[in-house]
């Protein structure tokens, strides 16, 4: 599949084989899911989308010098320290510099559903719920949506 992804970042002329593969693979949409996550990883770091492989080395290798030279001096940026460091001390920096923490809307259930027994319906309820009412929900603003104890299961 990733020979084949090759060819096609190539421009490679498929042969009757490739053609026949790639249509049972749809390696043409496994391009677009990784040009997509290089696209998102680019952007994170605030790289140009025409960087080369190259510059991208040289950026993260900087990138992990300063990082080392920041935990040396004690600075340690957690990205989840109560998973990575539940034992220690957290200090006061829970957020990187520079990117700001989604706000998590409260949303009030207009009247509760019943939590669907059958795994099937519980997916379709939840994949309904999400439909009619978009943003960004946690797991519990998800379960407030509907009648009952919520318990680990659920």
């Amino acid at each position: 599949m990733y020979n084949l992804l090759e060819k096609l970042r190539k421009g490679e002329q498929f042969t009757d084989s490739d053609r026949d593969y790639n249509n049972r693979a749809l390696v043409s949409t496994l391009k677009q899911i990784h040009d997509e996550l290089d696209t998102a990883v680019l952007d994170a770091y605030g790289w140009p989308h025409t960087i080369t492989n190259e510059q991208i080395l040289e950026n993260l290798v900087a990138l992990n010098a300063q990082r080392a030279e920041e935990e040396r001096n004690g600075l340690i940026r957690w990205l989840r320290p109560e998973y990575q460091a539940p034992d220690q001390i957290q200090a006061t920096q829970t957020e990187l510099e520079g990117i700001l923490a989604p706000e998590k809307p409260i949303i009030e259930p207009a009247e509760q559903q019943k939590w669907p027994t059958q795994p099937k319906a519980q997916l379709a309820a939840i994949r309904d719920l999400l439909r009619t009412t978009p943003g960004n929900w946690t797991i519990h603003q998800i379960a407030a949506q509907f009648k009952g104890k919520i318990t680990q299961k659920r």
